[in-house]
C-alpha cells in the first residue's frame, strides 16, 4: 500500500511541475541567444573592421605581403628558378620563349603558374600548342610544338605564310619561305593541305607544281615550273592526278609544247599547245579544246 500511495503521489507532482517546465522550455531559446549575443557582436565587429580594411586595401596589402613573404622564405630554401629547360624548338627564339615565361634566375619557382606561361607561350607565332611543367626544385620544363609551314597564300597581292591547317602564321614574313608553293584564290588557304596531299601522290610531278589556284571556290589549277597548266576537276581531282603522272611518265607529256591540259572531262584529256595544234597520241582529246 506504501508504494502504491507513493508511486501516485509522485505522479500528482509532476503533473502539477509540467507547467512550470513547459515555462522553462519556452525560455530556454532566449536564455540561449543571450548566452551567444556577446561572440555574435564580436563576430559582427571583426566583419565590419575586416570590410572597412578590404575597402581601403590594407587587408588586401597585407594578404599580398603574406604571400609574397612565404614565396621568398621559400625561395630562400631552395625551390627557386634555377634552369629553364625547352624541347621542340625550331623557329622560335629562345629569348621570346624567356619573354613569355615572364620568369629569371632566382624567381619562386612556387609563384610560377604554368597554366599562364602556357597560355602566352601559344600566341608566339610559330607555336601551336605548348606544354609546361615546375620541376621541383628548381627547373622549368617546356616542350614546344611549332607550326609546319605549307604554303604562301597569295590574297589581294598580298603573300601570307600558312601552315598545315591552312591557318594564316602571322608575324612571320613570307620572304623566307619562296621555295614553298604559292597559293592563289579567295578561300585556297582553307581547301589547301587537302589538295597539296593528292598532288603527293605523285611526287614526281609533284616535284614540278609552282602554284595552285582556286577557281570558283571549286576547283584547282596547277601551274607547272616550266609554265604549263592543268586543269582540275572538282570531283575526283586524285584520279585525274594519277591519270596525269601515267601519261607523262609514258609519254613524256611535257617534253612537248604543251600549254594547258584539261582534265576536267572523266573520260578525256585535252591538250592544248603553245601552236595551238593537238599533240598525236592515244590520250588525245576528242572533240574540241577548251
Amino acid at each position: 500500500m506504501r508504494l502504491k500511495r507513493g508511486a501516485e503521489k509522485k505522479r500528482k507532482e509532476s503533473k502539477r511541475r509540467a507547467p512550470a517546465g513547459r515555462r522553462l522550455h519556452e525560455r530556454l531559446p532566449l536564455n540561449g541567444f543571450r548566452r551567444y549575443l556577446p561572440r555574435l557582436i564580436l563576430i559582427a565587429v571583426l566583419g565590419a573592421v575586416a570590410g572597412w580594411l578590404w575597402q581601403s586595401g590594407s587587408l588586401q596589402r597585407t594578404a599580398e605581403w603574406s604571400v609574397a613573404s612565404y614565396y621568398a622564405t621559400t625561395a630562400e630554401w631552395g625551390l627557386a628558378v634555377n634552369e629553364v629547360m625547352v624541347e621542340g624548338r625550331k623557329k622560335t627564339e629562345r629569348k621570346l620563349v624567356l619573354e613569355q615565361l615572364e620568369v629569371r634566375r632566382g624567381t619562386p619557382i612556387l609563384a610560377f603558374n604554368p597554366q599562364d606561361a602556357r597560355r602566352r607561350l601559344e600566341e608566339l607565332p610559330w607555336v601551336e600548342r605548348a606544354e609546361v611543367e615546375r620541376r621541383l626544385p628548381d627547373h622549368i620544363f617546356i616542350r614546344l610544338h611549332e607550326r609546319e609551314a605549307m604554303a604562301l597564300w597569295q590574297k589581294e597581292r598580298k603573300l601570307q605564310l600558312i601552315d598545315s591547317r591552312g591557318e594564316v602564321i602571322s608575324g612571320v614574313r613570307a620572304k623566307g619561305y619562296s621555295h614553298l608553293p604559292l597559293v592563289v584564290g579567295p578561300g585556297a588557304a582553307k581547301h589547301a593541305t587537302e589538295m597539296l596531299g593528292i598532288l603527293q601522290g605523285e611526287p614526281e610531278l609533284a616535284a614540278q607544281v609552282e602554284a595552285l589556284v582556286r577557281v570558283s571556290e571549286r576547283r584547282w589549277n596547277v601551274k607547272l615550273e616550266n609554265g604549263v597548266e592543268i586543269q582540275l576537276p572538282e570531283t575526283d581531282a586524285a584520279e585525274a592526278w594519277r591519270q596525269l603522272a601515267r601519261v607523262e611518265q609514258e609519254q613524256g607529256l611535257f617534253n612537248r609544247d604543251v600549254e594547258i591540259v584539261d582534265l576536267r572531262l572523266p573520260d578525256r584529256l585535252i591538250i592544248r599547245t603553245l601552236s595551238g595544234q593537238r599533240p598525236p597520241g592515244p590520250q588525245q582529246a576528242k572533240g574540241t579544246d577548251t
